[in-house]
């Protein structure tokens, strides 16, 4: 009985422990002495009391296999008396706060001395602690919240159930770690006898019931009994072939079937239908050294027929048989029908075909790369469903993207060997000999001229004015989408241009030479081919991008204007009228005619001739040896120009640093020369006098501006190392 609590008979809490005996679960033999007759309960329910008691003290292993009102009240009191010490004394001791998510404050009535407890079902980090799973800290500081290091955890380590050892033999030790209760599994391939148990079957389960000496009890096996037989499998696919092509009677579902005429292979997929697969034929010829592919030629009617049935088979190669280019023809909205060799095509039927080459890579879907039959060398982007013309409408047999000529680097975003462009007569402002507005395109005795600057011009000096484009006659590169201001298209009238308009036929399958370019596109051509291209009139708007070699040993004609060099431009001459050019490397040894405008260059561009009048161009570090001639004006010249000869009347430069070994000629003005002029000599300005005689600009390290003032004084302007301005009167 406990003291503190003396109305609580059933315990001796708080002053010691409790012993209480464990309940047992029932045995098969504990049944007839609780409930069969005679045993506890028959006599309890006869009100025999003392015979109840009897069996009791006579069976006391009953005693922990049967919960009556004693144990009920023992129990009854033990929790009453935790309850009622966990109330009296822990209230104003340590109290615990169970959490279940990261807190940033203390708890509500929380004190210093609290613990706080992760109940929740992962680790939490509450004030920098990591708590795992019944993990506690103890409360520091309210303000701040802190909380010491981890306390202890109020779960105890697992448990562990019962183990199963897997014996392929006669077993009569346990194994290292076994208790009561672990089981034996027969894993082996024959009845073994374990545990004391013989017999036992492959599957056999065994409990063990001791240890020393090693004893068990059979609980059964994992293996059920023996099923019975399967049904037959449906018959594996047939192979029939017969010189013509299958009927429906032959074979069964999933059979194939070769015609040993043609080499169509069918599979019967229902009962009545057989279904074209392909064909196995090659093409004709030989492969050395090594088996030749798989060729299944068929037309693309016949293709989107077995890709829309999933029946191409990957890995496989078919021959499109009558492919051919059909587009909508831009700035005209006309389908044409394209010819690998120029005719007068008009249905697609009649067209010259160029079978493609496919590769299939699913059961569905092509390759995007392909090859031509026609044209071996090229590399092919051909889109396989792009079966509708640009109106949306027309249909189409897919689309060639892109085509490449491996032999000559030829790389145009289109199937340049066969479309045709529009290329449409043009007119211009009717010129009546008064003012002239740069960039504006005239009419002038039926012939077109480009004004490069705003004034009056009359028949003696008009070429001071304007450069000649072409005839209005001429088809040769105007295009609706770039006209120049001024510029007149007739979109009714127009002729019709391939990519290239080349020196030898299409049909030779080697463009060597370009006379025109046609598509205001990026064209990517091989160096070697590029090489001595002649008569390169009328090429405007394109970007050439060269392999292998330079660029170089070219006749461009007039009119050559807005075209990039991504190359370097070596030993090529240009006449009169080259407008904005780009040479995107180095350029050396070329002729440029006069009236030229607008030129990029990248660095190193030497022993070069530049013709008269040339303007408002940009020439990269490394102008060097060059000779240009009179009219040189508004241009830009970068670092280390040096050995070089400009003729009379250059204006309005601006030179970079390092300008040394230079000569000018005659009524030069407006010039502004970078850092590090040496042995340089301007005429005219200075009566022939050097520049080194004058020390100041010899020697000095900042820019200089050469400058012509009125009356003809010529000045030069610079600023000393005090930063101050100093002018010297060059007369």
């Amino acid at each position: 009985m406990s003291n503190t609590y003396p109305d609580l008979t059933g315990t001796s809490f708080p002053e010691s422990i409790d012993v209480m005996t464990r309940m047992s679960d029932l045995e098969i033999e504990d049944w007839q002495l609780i409930y069969g007759t005679n045993g506890y309960y028959y006599h309890y329910n006869q009100g025999n009391l003392n015979a109840a008691r009897m069996l009791l003290e006579t069976n006391p292993s009953l005693l922990s296999k049967i919960f009556n009102a004693e144990k009920f009240n023992r129990l009854h009191d033990c929790i009453v008396a935790v309850q009622r010490y966990f109330l009296s004394n822990s209230l104003d001791g340590t109290r615990i706060y169970p959490v279940t998510t990261a807190i940033l404050v203390p708890p509500s009535n929380a004190r210093i001395n609290d613990l706080i407890l992760n109940g929740g079902t992962g680790t939490l980090v509450v004030c920098g602690k990591s708590l795992i799973v019944g993990a506690m800290a103890r409360i520091t500081s309210l303000t701040p919240f802190t909380l010491n290091d981890i306390e202890g955890n109020i779960r105890g380590a697992d448990g562990e159930g019962t183990k199963t050892f897997a014996v392929t033999g006669n077993t009569s030790a346990a194994p290292t770690g076994a208790r009561v209760g672990d089981l034996f599994l027969n894993s082996g391939t024959a009845a073994y006898t374990i545990a004391g148990i013989s017999n036992v079957a492959i599957g056999g389960i065994v409990e063990i019931t001791a240890i020393s000496p090693l004893a068990g009890v059979s609980k059964g096996n994992i293996r059920g009994a023996a099923g019975s037989n399967g049904s037959n499998g449906v018959n594996g696919a047939t192979w029939l072939n017969g010189a013509v092509s299958p009927i429906s009677t032959q074979g069964n579902i999933n059979d194939w079937y070769l015609n040993t005429v043609n080499w169509d292979v069918y599979k019967k997929t229902t009962s009545t239908a057989w279904s074209l697969q392909g064909n196995i034929k090659g093409l004709e010829g030989s492969v050395p050294g090594g088996i030749a592919d798989i060729y299944f030629s068929r037309t693309y009617s016949q293709l989107r027929t077995l890709v829309n049935s999933n029946a191409l088979v990957a890995g496989s190669k078919y021959v499109l048989t009558d492919y051919v280019t059909k587009y909508r023809q831009p700035y005209t909205n006309v389908i044409k029908i394209a010819d690998i060799v120029q005719g007068d095509t008009t249905t697609l039927e009649s067209a010259k075909y160029e079978p493609l080459v496919l590769t299939a890579i699913s059961n569905n879907k092509f390759d995007v790369i392909c090859s031509s039959l026609s044209f071996p060398q090229d590399i092919i982007y051909y889109d396989f469903d792009d079966n509708l013309c640009e109106d949306g409408i027309t249909g189409r047999r897919g689309f060639i993207q892109r085509r490449i000529d491996t032999k000559y680097i030829i790389d145009a975003p289109n199937d340049w060997r066969t479309i045709l462009w529009a290329r449409f007569k043009a007119d211009g402002i009717q010129y009546n000999y008064n003012t002239m507005s740069a960039g504006s395109v005239y009419n002038i005795s039926s012939n077109l001229y480009y004004a490069i600057k705003n004034g009056s011009a009359i028949t003696t000096y008009f070429s001071d004015y304007s450069f000649k484009l072409a005839s209005v006659d001429d088809y040769r590169w105007y295009s609706t989408d770039a006209p120049r201001t001024g510029m007149v298209i007739n979109t009714a009238d127009y002729a019709e241009r391939y990519t290239f308009n080349m020196s030898t036929t299409l049909t030779t399958k080697t463009p060597t030479k370009f006379t025109e370019i046609n598509s205001p596109r990026m064209i990517k051509i091989k160096g070697a081919s590029a090489k001595s291209q002649s008569d390169l009139k009328g090429l405007a708007n394109n970007v050439f991008m060269f392999t292998g070699s330079s660029f170089g040993g070219n006749n461009a004609g007039f009119n050559f204007y807005n075209n990039t060099f991504c190359g370097t431009q070596n030993n090529s001459t240009f006449e009169n009228h080259l407008y904005g050019l780009n040479i995107g490397g180095s350029g050396d040894s070329n002729h440029m005619g006069s009236w030229s405008q607008g030129i990029v260059t990248g660095g190193s561009f030497s022993h070069n001739s530049i013709g008269s009048h040339s303007y408002n161009s940009t020439f990269g570090a490394g102008f060097q040896g060059n000779d240009a001639s009179i009219y040189f004006q508004n241009c830009h010249v970068s670092d280390n120009c040096q050995f070089n000869t400009f003729g009379s009347s250059c204006s309005s430069l601006k030179i970079g640093s390092g300008f040394q070994y230079n000569a000018f000629l005659s009524r030069n003005s407006n010039l502004t020369i970078g850092n590090n002029m040496r042995y340089c000599t301007i005429l005219a300005w200075v009566t022939n006098k050097d520049f080194s005689n004058y020390s100041s600009i010899y020697n000095s390290t900042k820019s200089i501006t050469i400058q012509t003032r009125a009356g003809g004084t010529c000045v030069a302007t610079y600023y000393d190392s005090s930063n101050v301005q100093q002018v010297i009167v060059l007369v």
